[in-house]
């Protein structure tokens, strides 16, 4: 009789080994490029928002304007609003983040972490909803959310004149402008009566050191010297 052809028992097994292997193979590769996928994506995903984030504050830090106020402490003196500090920036801007069609009133203020980084905080009102006229005048935030995540350090620097008397002495007798402005670390528009010239935001993340720097309008006390040209004649 002739032998029917087909597996022994071992080239079965082996079969079952074989593709058992391959199985393997495949399902760890799947799995190693899987992880790596999810990896690189997160890694993308993080980069573009930290990117996104970094191009909004300079548009943020580029549409400061002159905004003139009142202040309550001195007999309602017409004055600038903007208060800058080493670790927070309040005042408007036209480039504001969450309301594009009008003027956005807006605080930056970099908050420690329970990691010992800092988030850089933004709080935004639109002028439109909010009609800020004096200093003591309590601003209620409509939105809040986190531009920056887990610095490692976060300052605010304000480049400009000292007061609006100095800059327009400085420009009356000639006085080298250099001489004048300079650099400080907190800057108010409401004693100073003026908008500084240039804001810098340094953001440091691990070794590296970003500088956002902007350049605002260098004559906001053209805003002021009709409301003062008032205030002194009726003195």
């Amino acid at each position: 009789m002739k032998k029917d052809s087909g597996f022994t028992l071992i080239e079965l097994m082996i079969a079952i080994s074989i593709l058992s292997l391959l199985l393997y193979t495949g399902s760890y590769m799947y799995s190693t490029l899987s992880s790596r996928w999810d990896r690189e994506l997160g890694e993308f995903n993080q980069h573009f928002e930290q990117s996104r984030s970094l191009i909004l504050l300079q548009e943020l830090l580029s549409g400061v304007m002159p905004f003139v106020i009142r202040d309550n402490q001195q007999a309602d003196m017409p004055t600038m609003f903007f208060v800058g500090r080493e670790d927070s920036l309040l005042a408007v801007s036209r480039g504001g983040i969450v309301s594009t069609q009008y003027p956005e009133i807006f605080r930056l203020t970099a908050l420690p972490t329970d990691t010992n980084k800092f988030d850089l905080v933004y709080q935004a009102a639109s002028t439109k909803n909010v009609l800020l006229l004096n200093t003591q005048q309590e601003i209620d935030f409509e939105q809040r959310f986190s531009l920056i995540k887990n610095a490692d350090k976060i300052e605010f620097r304000y480049f400009g004149w000292p007061s609006y008397q100095i800059k327009n002495q400085g420009t009356e007798e000639n006085v080298n402008e250099a001489e004048q402005t300079r650099w400080f670390s907190d800057y108010s528009g409401v004693d100073n009566h003026l908008n500084p010239e240039k804001i810098e935001v340094l953001v440091t993340i691990g070794q590296q050191t970003a500088t956002f720097a902007v350049t605002l309008d260098d004559s906001s006390q053209r805003f002021l010297e009709h409301y003062l040209s008032d205030v002194e004649e009726n003195n």
